[in-house]
């Protein structure tokens, strides 16, 4: 008995001795450090805790040192306090050929720099890189072994979406008194300048005293003087606060750059690198507590309701007015036994269908001073019953034979159809064709060869579930697509708009140019939302949609997933077998391009069948 509480005394003991283990202090290396020129220098100034004394880096805007690291391995980490914030630092190493090779790198790194350094032994090269030629001073250069670092280094974390942003011209003029009492109520809090000081080292450190461990973020004006608003307006959309407090000089620009930030058109290279922000409150310091108090939930929906007013003015039928029968049940479809309802209405722009496992309701829209033109599908089904997929031509005389989009509809007898993504035009050119996978069979795979400008090739996967998911190019195989089991189609276009809830701004290739534009989106599981935008009308006519303008719309009605398919002469909507849209190939009115498939979802004996039999409508 008593061996046997020995033995489990020692089993839980086990994981407190591992803990201890954990908890052993480091140990301090002294090494030998190399100036810019390599040649040896003392190291003594550089562990002595001053930030009186120093080496001094020959003025560049790329500067460094050497460290000759034990052959034994023992250094597990390097840490730094520099003068200057680095726009990069890379430890680096020779390799085979005698050519320095980063081993560790970090872009904005901060003043206070910890690296870890396991595995790398003999001469290191510390290279720092700046946004201009810059005068900087190393105050700190310690090495240490593995085990629990001392107080005085401090291991800053990255930052990201915050609860409440604090912006200051410098670092200095940050309330840390605030500071300390937000992070003391669980705020999660980012602090930011627009300028570096002479104290910037020992202004982090009061920051850490304060309770901060996100690194402050410190603008790098690479030589140009800062514009405040710009530069405010960039953090509010990198790290969407909830709460955005700023001091005194701030708070004059800062309603500016709450506006800016959540405004799709203002820097567009800003909004495709970090998205856009709608900033909910915003303040001095002197009320950053009392507001951190009431923060508001994070959500889209102030961003979602911006875009909705870009929208507000567009000239619609109120899609009330479509008469639909009284007795559908709480979920909007038909009772069991009843027929369908077919609502068509072209002079009103307004159109609907509803059966016991399917709801379609379409509306147009016209902005004639801009000009816009385009059309909004909404599409609620049973998944367990309807399913929105591929459909080829049913009389086709052989494989993928290409037709007339609304003798394709009419043959398959489709309730709802629009366009896909035309990937056989890409493979007949032997272009790169993206991720395509066909009623569960994978037709092309995603070539890191891809070089086209336009479409980039992101992924849109529709799955038995009613839903669909994007992914950017390469980032998904079509074969991993399809062993999740669920996927039946995938297409392969782009750039997806939405994704996950939040909107992409695109500014790649052909981004600002207004085309005819087809789109896929996804408002929930079984609830799928298509809009057909379209344009190279005659004289001054409509031109199309932008993607910027076709991601807005997309995100105002409540996509969480989106994608643009092709659009131009391929760009079509159909219901009930007829084309709603006007498209033209390459020029005005006319006929749309021929095409081998459809997606669309539902079937029907009342849809029409005129251009099936060879008739005109």
């Amino acid at each position: 008995m008593k061996r046997a509480l020995a033995l489990l005394t020692a089993l839980l003991m086990l994981p407190l001795c591992a803990a201890g283990r954990a908890e052993e202090p480091a140990r301090e290396i002294a090494v030998e450090i190399r100036n810019g020129s390599d040649r040896e220098t003392d190291g003594e100034p550089l562990r002595d805790g001053s930030d009186e004394t120093g080496l001094a880096l020959k003025k560049d805007r790329q500067t460094g040192f050497f460290l000759v690291l034990p052959e034994d391995g023992s250094c597990a980490a390097v840490y730094l306090r520099l003068t200057a914030e680095p726009a990069k630092a890379e430890l680096q190493i020779l390799n085979e050929k005698k050519k320095w090779q980063t081993a560790v790198g970090e872009e904005r790194p901060g003043v206070q720099i910890l690296f870890d350094t396991r595995g790398i032994t003999g001469k290191a090269r510390m290279l720092l890189t700046f946004p201009a030629a810059e005068a900087c001073t190393v105050l700190e250069a310690r090495c240490f072994t593995a085990g629990a670092l001392p107080e005085y280094v401090h291991r800053w974390e990255k930052g990201g979406r915050t609860d409440v942003l604090m912006a200051a011209r410098t670092l200095e003029e940050i309330d840390t008194r605030t500071l300390g009492a937000l992070l003391s109520a669980g705020r999660k809090t980012a602090v930011a300048a627009m300028g570096t000081e002479a104290a910037l080292p020992a202004a982090w450190d009061r920051l850490w005293d304060a309770g901060l461990r996100t690194a402050p973020v410190v603008y790098a004006p690479d030589g140009r003087s800062a514009d405040a608003m710009a530069v405010l307006a960039g953090w509010c959309r990198s790290m969407q606060p909830l709460l955005l407090a700023t001091d005194a000089e701030l708070e004059a620009v800062a309603p500016e750059a709450v506006r800016n930030a959540a405004d799709p058109a203002w820097n567009r290279e800003s909004a495709a690198e970090s998205g856009i922000w709608a900033v909910p409150d915003s303040c001095g310091f002197d009320r950053a507590e009392e507001a951190a108090g009431h923060l508001a939930e994070r959500s889209g929906e102030a961003i979602r309701a911006w875009c909705e007013d870009r929208f507000a003015s567009a000239e619609h039928a109120d899609p009330a007015e479509i008469p639909y029968p009284a007795d559908r049940d709480a979920d909007g479809y038909l009772p069991e036994g009843a027929e369908e309802f077919v609502y068509e209405d072209e002079e009103k722009g307004l159109w609907a269908y509803l059966s016991r496992t399917l709801q379609v309701e379409i509306v147009r829209y016209a902005m004639p001073e801009v000009p816009h033109r385009w059309f909004e599908a909404s599409v609620i089904f049973r998944p367990e019953a309807e399913s929105f997929g591929q459909h080829t031509y049913v009389n086709a005389a052989f494989r993928d034979q290409q037709i007339y989009p609304e003798t394709l509809a009419q043959t398959s007898r489709l309730v709802f159809a629009v366009n896909g993504d035309y990937y056989p035009n890409r493979a007949e050119k032997k272009w790169p064709t993206g991720d395509i996978i066909r009623q569960r069979q994978v037709l092309h795979e995603y070539e890191e060869r891809h070089s086209m400008k336009f479409p980039n090739l992101d992924t849109l996967a529709v799955r038995d579930d009613g839903s669909f998911s994007v992914y950017a190019a390469g980032e998904i195989s079509a074969a991993k697509l399809l062993a999740q089991g669920d996927v039946h189609d995938a297409l392969s276009f782009g750039p997806y708009l939405v994704r996950d809830g939040e909107m992409r701004i695109y500014n790649g290739y052909s981004a600002e140019v207004p085309e005819p534009r087809s789109a896929y989106g996804m408002i929930a599981p079984g609830h799928l939302f298509f809009v057909m935008a379209e344009g190279k009308m005659p004289g001054k006519g409509e031109k199309g949609f932008d993607l910027w303008t076709l991601a807005e719309l997309m995100y105002a009605r409540g996509c969480t997933q989106a994608m643009n398919v092709d659009g131009g002469s391929t760009a079509v909507m159909v219901f009930m077998g007829h084309r709603l849209n006007r498209t033209g190939k390459g020029t005005a009115l006319g006929s749309p391009r021929n095409q081998h498939e459809l997606f669309g979802i539902g079937t029907s004996d009342r849809v029409y069948t005129d251009m099936a039999d060879g008739k005109k409508k």
